[in-house]
C-alpha cells in the first residue's frame, strides 16, 4: 500500500480552493482516467461526485476548481466535526493489467480539524469513595472503579453497569503497564541489528515494576483526583511513569499520564500505556488512519477515517512474529461486545497511536515462528 502510494503517476494539491494536478507519467497524459471526489464528515460520507478532468500532458501540471458543494458542505457543519475531501484516480477502461474502475492515485484533504476534547471538564453529581489500608474504591451513576494501593497501584477493576471491562490474567498483574518496549521488527533485527540487541541487553522486555507512592484527593465539584508513580527498573536505567486520574461522577474517566527517563538507557522502541480487557470487547472502531496497520513513517497511505473490524484481524501475520497493528492519529477509539456495549477512549488534545489485538508484547517477541503464535482470549489495548 505504501509503495503504491508513493509512486502514484498523478500528484495532487489544494492550493487556494483549488485542486492542482501534476501528472508524473513520462509518455502519457491523463485522459486514461476518471477524477472521482467524496467528503465525509466525522467519517461518514456526506457528498460525492466526478470531476471533469483535462488532458494535463506529461510532466505538466493544471489548476481545477474543486466542486462549489463542499463550501456548502462546511458552512452547514458542526465547527467541531472532522471534514476530509478524498480525491481518486481510477481508470476509464479495462486496461492489460487491471480492470476499469482500479483506483491508481488518491490524496486526502483536510477541509476542516475536527475538535479534540478538553481536559477542562467539570462533575456535575456525588461520587462514593472508599478507601482502607489496601484498597481504593470510587462510584458513581452505574460504574465504579478500584486500585489496590501497596503492591504496583493496579487498577483491579473497572465495572459499567455491572460489566467488568478489565481481565487480569497472571502474566499481566499491572493495569495499566507502562510499555517503553515492543516485539523487534525484521528490520530492527537485520540492518538496524543493533536496536534489538541493545533492548535485550538492557533488559527493555522485563522490567521490574515498582510503586513509588499513592494518593487521592477531592476537587471542589467533587470529581475524585487519583495519583500514582511507578518505576520500571531496567538495567541501567528507568522509567519513572506519573498516572493522574479525574474520576466524575457519571463514569468519565481523565487520564494524564507523563513518563520520565532516567539513567542509561536504549533508544526507546516505544512510549505508552496498556491495558488488558475482558474478551467480550473484541470489535475495534477507531476514528485515525486505516484500515490498515500504519506508523509514524509508513502511514501515507492511510486514510483518516472511521474504521471497524474485529480485533483477530489487526494483527499481521508476518512469518516472523514482530509487533503490528498500530494506528496513528487515533481520535477515539471503542472496543465493544456483541450488544455495542464496551469502552471508548478519547484523545484529549492531542491525537495518539493504537493498537488492541490477542497478543501481549511477550507473547509476540517470545516466539520466533508465526504458526506457533497463539492468541488469547484477552483483549489488549496499547496506546
Amino acid at each position: 500500500w505504501e509503495v503504491k502510494k508513493v509512486y502514484s503517476p498523478v500528484e495532487l494539491r489544494v492550493e487556494s480552493g483549488e485542486l492542482r494536478v501534476t501528472n508524473r507519467n513520462h509518455h502519457t497524459d491523463l485522459s486514461q482516467y476518471r477524477c472521482l471526489w467524496t467528503l465525509s464528515i466525522d467519517g461518514k460520507q456526506k457528498d460525492q461526485g466526478e470531476i471533469t478532468l483535462p488532458e494535463v500532458a506529461p510532466g505538466e501540471s493544471e489548476t481545477i476548481p474543486l466542486p462549489v458543494s463542499i463550501a456548502g458542505k462546511k458552512a452547514s457543519a458542526k465547527a467541531t466535526s472532522d471534514l476530509r475531501l478524498t480525491i481518486s484516480f481510477i481508470l476509464k477502461r479495462d486496461a492489460l493489467w487491471a480492470k476499469a474502475g482500479h483506483e491508481v492515485a488518491w490524496e486526502q484533504f483536510c477541509i476542516q480539524e475536527g475538535a479534540l476534547l478538553s481536559s477542562k471538564l467539570e462533575n456535575r453529581g456525588r461520587l462514593k469513595v472508599r478507601a482502607d489500608e489496601e484498597h481504593l474504591s470510587i462510584s458513581g451513576s452505574g460504574f465504579s472503579i478500584q486500585w489496590e494501593k501497596n503492591a504496583i497501584g493496579s487498577l483491579t477493576s473497572l465495572t459499567y453497569h455491572g460489566k467488568e471491562m478489565l481481565a487480569h490474567p497472571a502474566d499481566f498483574p499491572l493495569q495499566p503497564v507502562t510499555q517503553a518496549f515492543r516485539a523487534p521488527t525484521d528490520n530492527d533485527k537485520s540492518f538496524g541489528n543493533w536496536l534489538a540487541k541493545d533492548w535485550k541487553l538492557h533488559g527493555m522486555d522485563h522490567p521490574q515494576i515498582n510503586l513509588e507512592s499513592f494518593h487521592h484527593e477531592k476537587r471542589a465539584d467533587g470529581a475524585v483526583i487519583v495519583r500514582i508513580q511507578t518505576s520500571n527498573l531496567y538495567k541501567e536505567g528507568k522509567v519513572v511513569t506519573t498516572s493522574v486520574y479525574t474520576v466524575f461522577s457519571d463514569g468519565t474517566i481523565d487520564l494524564k499520564t507523563t513518563f520520565l527517563p532516567q539513567g542509561v538507557l536504549p533508544e526507546i522502541p516505544r512510549l505508552g500505556i496498556a491495558f488488558c480487557l475482558a474478551p467480550a470487547y473484541d470489535t475495534f472502531t477507531w476514528y485515525g488512519r486505516g484500515p490498515q496497520d500504519n506508523y509514524p513513517d509508513r502511514k501515507t497511505s492511510a486514510m483518516i477515517g472511521l474504521w471497524k473490524g474485529s480485533v483477530a484481524e489487526q494483527y499481521v501475520h508476518y512469518p516472523r512474529p514482530q509487533d503490528s497493528g498500530n494506528k496513528e492519529e487515533v481520535h477515539y477509539l471503542t472496543l465493544t461486545d456483541k450488544q455495542n456495549k464496551g469502552i471508548r477512549v478519547d484523545a484529549v488534545e492531542n491525537a495518539f497511536s493504537a493498537s488492541a489485538l490477542h497478543y501481549t508484547v511477550q507473547d509476540i517477541y517470545e516466539e520466533t515462528h508465526d504458526c506457533n503464535l497463539k492468541p488469547r482470549a484477552e483483549v489488549i489495548l496499547n496506546m
